[in-house]
């Protein structure tokens, strides 16, 4: 039987402005969430992507990449969950219903951070800049070369805001937004 939100230990909730929080899962760890209008979505300890509905129930897995050591970043659109492994910079997609395989749609060797998303792209913050990845695959584009990007949110099409550390590598807490125009 699969688990419910009715599990003991560590717990999930989720809200909205018009209600009080609801359990939606416990009994595991979550490294990662995201969010859309109809469930929540978590990378757990043993690096599979589930699922559950806001208001609680049925926990769904819908995708797992056990051989990757940590998940860093979670993002999700209409059809797809994408996640990021820090490890080797490695960006993984599948189809939020948990249908399909899950895909390896990229591979970089950076160390990957944090990530965000347009509607075609993502965006990685890593050690060594800001990178561009289509959501379909294929290469990346580095669009900042400044090092240790902490924290990105893609802003449109033109520009993008990130935080990067002012000092050494190990300064925190990141100190410095810059924002920079996309070509």
């Amino acid at each position: 039987m699969p688990p419910t939100a009715l599990d003991a230990g560590p717990s999930i909730h989720a809200c909205d402005a018009l209600t009080s929080p609801a359990l939606v899962e416990s009994g595991d760890l979550a490294s990662v969430l995201a969010i859309d209008d109809r469930y929540v979505y978590w990378a757990n300890q043993s690096n599979s992507i589930l699922r559950a509905p806001k208001r609680g129930g049925v926990v769904e897995t819908i995708g797992s990449t056990p051989t990757v050591r940590r998940i860093f970043s979670l993002v999700v659109d209409e059809s797809f969950a994408y996640w990021l492994s820090g490890d080797s910079l490695e960006v993984w997609k599948a189809r939020k219903d948990g249908s399909g395989f899950v895909e390896r749609i990229y591979t970089g060797g950076d160390f990957g951070l944090t990530m965000t998303q347009t509607a075609c792209e993502l965006f990685i913050g890593a050690t060594r800049g800001v990178f561009r990845i289509r959501k379909d695959g294929g290469g990346a584009q580095r669009v900042s070369n400044n090092p240790f990007c902490y924290g990105v949110s893609a802003m449109g099409r033109e520009s993008i805001s990130y935080t990067t550390a002012s000092g050494p590598p190990d300064s925190f807490p990141p100190t410095l937004v810059e924002r920079q125009r996309l070509s």
